[in-house]
């Protein structure tokens, strides 16, 4: 084993000269950070620290709010206000409880204002959100700001985690403000601080924050007042020279004086170009390591980063590669997915290994039910010279999709930077084995080699181990899945020239997701109807049963209020109207279909209107920010015909239609009456596709199927037609507008 295994990097850095100016002085060829390339930015930090796990990165949160003068920024996938940030640890003068320390500093300075942004995430994810989160911080202070952003294009979300304080202090990497996140390094198995808002215990998890100060921080407050700015269309005031310092006095730096490189990842949207950063430095790194790579990761399915790494192993002499990866996914529905297309990964990187380079190992905890903690974390560490902590996970999506962040610093021949970066490691690897950091760092040396230290480690008895993993769901199931661009794409869905060269640029976007919106349901009635039908025709005594439950249900007294009750439910739920409809359809005979998805979904569509005048604009505006300030742009007319235009073309979810038309103008009749006349075609085609469903499943014929394939033929262009019309006749009314007011 080579002495540059364990003591770094051979090149030493000259004295007298700082790590960042010792970069500039470097050739091209020796550095991985480069700007414009694999980094947006790279910015000076006077301090660095790596915060593991929740337990550290919440204690500092709290020390860092409490000493905040100016501003709070927060960007997330998730955020909950009902968090303990402290659990047992020392508690100060301040709430521990998230949503009560923000009140509790906002009383106490004047000048503090905290900017929250939240991904305007989808009903998929809606039970495991707070709900009404927004509507309880938008009443609780003026000075906190909370805000959804649905800026992004279909099927992309906001996966940034990013707390900026002041300007001068930022925390990055992949731990949100959420439910289910808090752990501390042990993972003890049945933790009984380990608790969720509900009171429930929750398996071990695992994570990485990062701390930086400087113009390290100033930066991503910079990148933080962009993605306010897109989101709500006002800016956050710069803050000024900090008074007081808002650095944790209890973390320690890991480093001091270090370049930080930003990477991200942004989705081609509005006008705006793709960034693909962080995909760049993954390969960068890849391709630059010499004697290993350690990644910790929630997923393994980017394309890009499997064919480096592959490329890599097919070297003779190649790093040594090891990945620690969760050994199942949370849920079904990932399970049957996203790890089936790690599955796929896992097995072509096997299928390479021909010098016996890779190791895919898993951490095991004894006493758990499932035996495994999860990890979160999105880090990578290379040679001792380079590590990288964000929100980017290694799958498609967060290459090409979502909006990301990372953070990166590059040792240069900085030896202070290398032995952190080689502490980082040790102080990892000794939480995965439940072992002492200088013990993982002597095997090491001792060995020459990161695989055999671990395969040495993991055998030991401590209760916590790493095992190797292999792909545990069947081969012949993954030959029946879509493919991965389908569940993990790198780019927004399109649907192409077709539809691009015949509506106008501005429309398509919302054109496009009308029409996938539509083909979606139509493929899902078909789907449903078939395994409906040849599940009952295989099991009779189990449509007998349903046969019996329908007549039973039917019998149930006042079933009319109970199912407009859902209705109204269900909306104000944020569950599509269209969803309701189409349960309607397929549980009742056409009439009674069509009666309670009327009734239901007018109902639904009024008490929401009541709800939006008792809120207020301004209250809905905190809400939902820039998309809100559009869909009122929509309704500013006030009158019938704007009421029919945004439900006949339904360019906002329904329940957002609704409230934003009883904040506005609007009178209740003309509401009321352009609900009627806009929303009434669509029902009653829905029940009628369904019904049609129906029959055809129950008597299969091939004259039904051609009737359905003709009708379905004339949706498509109908729906383009009816789009192209209504489009042109807004830009005629704006240019009546404008020259109106020449």
């Amino acid at each position: 084993m080579s002495s540059a295994f364990k003591n770094g990097s051979s090149r030493s850095k000259p004295e007298g000269l700082s790590q960042p100016e010792y970069r500039r002085h470097l050739p091209a060829q020796n550095r991985i950070l480069i700007e414009s390339r694999n980094c947006w930015r790279l910015a000076h930090a006077d301090r660095f620290a790596f915060l593991i796990d929740a337990d550290a990165y919440f204690a500092a949160l709290y020390e860092a709010v409490t000493r905040a003068q100016q501003c709070v920024m927060i960007v997330g996938w998730d955020f909950d206000r009902r968090i303990n940030l402290l659990r047992d640890r020392r508690n100060g003068e301040y709430p521990v409880i998230l949503g009560d320390l923000f009140m509790s500093v906002l009383s106490r300075r004047p000048e503090l204002n905290i900017y929250i942004l939240e991904w305007d995430y989808s009903i998929v994810y809606m039970f495991e959100r707070e709900l009404f989160a927004r509507f309880r911080a938008i009443r609780s202070h003026p000075r906190l700001h909370f805000r959804l952003d649905g800026n992004h294009p279909l099927g992309g979300c906001h996966h940034q985690k990013i707390v900026v304080i002041d300007d001068a202090l930022a925390f990055c990497g992949g731990i949100d403000l959420a439910q289910q996140r808090w752990d501390t390094r042990s993972h003890k198995p049945h933790d009984p601080r380990r608790l969720n808002p509900q009171g429930q215990l929750y398996p071990p998890y695992h994570d990485v924050q990062v701390a930086v100060d400087g113009a390290a921080a100033a930066a991503l407050g910079e990148l933080v007042r962009e993605r306010w700015l897109r989101a709500t269309s006002r800016r956050i005031p710069p803050a000024q020279p900090a008074a007081a310092d808002p650095w944790p006095p209890d973390v320690i730096p890991d480093i001091r004086e270090v370049e930080v490189g930003i990477a991200r990842t942004e989705p081609a949207y509005r006008g705006r170009k793709e960034v693909r950063e962080i995909e760049t430095l993954y390969r960068d790194c890849i391709l630059a390591a010499r004697k290993y790579i350690y990644i910790e990761n929630q997923y393994l399915t980017s394309t890009a980063v499997g064919d480096a790494l592959a490329k890599r192993l097919r070297e003779k002499d190649g790093p040594e590669i090891v990945i620690a990866l969760p050994y199942r996914r949370i849920g079904w529905r990932e399970e049957y997915t996203m790890g089936l297309l790690r599955g796929r990964i896992v097995r072509e990187l096997q299928r390479e290994d021909e010098y016996h380079r890779l190791r895919i190992y898993y951490p095991h905890v004894e006493g758990l039910e499932k035996g495994c903690k999860n990890i979160h974390s999105k880090l990578m560490v290379a040679d001792d010279s380079l590590v990288r902590i964000g929100s980017a996970n290694l799958n498609n999506r967060s290459m090409g999709l979502d909006t990301e962040c990372d953070l990166a610093i590059e040792a240069s021949g900085n030896l202070q930077v290398e032995r952190a970066i080689r502490l980082l490691r040790d102080r990892l690897f000794a939480d995965h084995l439940g072992l002492e950091a200088e013990e993982v760092q002597q095997t090491i040396e001792s060995e020459g080699s990161l695989i055999g230290a671990v395969e040495k480690l993991r055998l030991r008895v401590t209760g916590f181990s790493v095992k190797p993993l292999s792909p545990h769901l069947p081969e012949w199931l993954e030959k029946v899945v879509p493919v991965k661009l389908l569940l993990d794409p790198e780019r927004a869905f399109s649907l192409g020239n077709p539809v691009r060269a015949f509506l106008p640029d501005e429309s398509r976007r919302v054109s496009s997701q009308f029409l996938v919106g539509t083909l979606i349901a139509l493929l899902l009635i078909f789907s449903m109807a078939g395994i409906s039908h040849w599940t009952l025709s295989s099991f009779g005594p189990l449509k007998a049963a349903l046969a019996q439950s329908m007549v039973s249900l039917l019998q149930v007294p006042a079933l009319s209020s109970l199912i407009l009750a859902i209705y109204v439910l269900g909306s104000m739920l944020l569950i599509p109207i269209t969803l309701l409809v189409f349960i309607s359809a397929l549980l009742f005979e056409p009439l009674h279909g069509f009666l309670y998805a009327f009734l239901g979904s007018h109902l639904a569509a009024m008490v929401l209107f009541v709800v939006g005048r008792w809120a207020g604009y301004d209250l809905l505006n905190r809400c939902a920010g820039n998309r809100l300030g559009r869909l009122r742009g929509r309704m500013q007319r006030g009158d019938i015909k704007a009421v029919l235009g945004v439900r006949f073309f339904p360019v906002a979810p329904f329940t957002l239609v609704s409230l934003v038309a009883g904040a506005s103008r609007i009178h209740s009749r003309d509401f009321l009456l352009g609900t009627l006349a806009g929303m009434t075609p669509g029902i009653a085609a829905t029940v009628f596709l369904v019904h049609w469903m129906k029959i055809i499943f129950r008597e299969p014929g091939f004259a039904k199927y051609m009737l359905i394939f003709n009708l379905a033929a004339l949706v498509v262009p109908v729906l383009l037609l009816i789009i192209h019309f209504r489009i042109h006749r807004v830009h005629a009314g704006r240019k009546t507008d404008q020259t109106s007011q020449e």
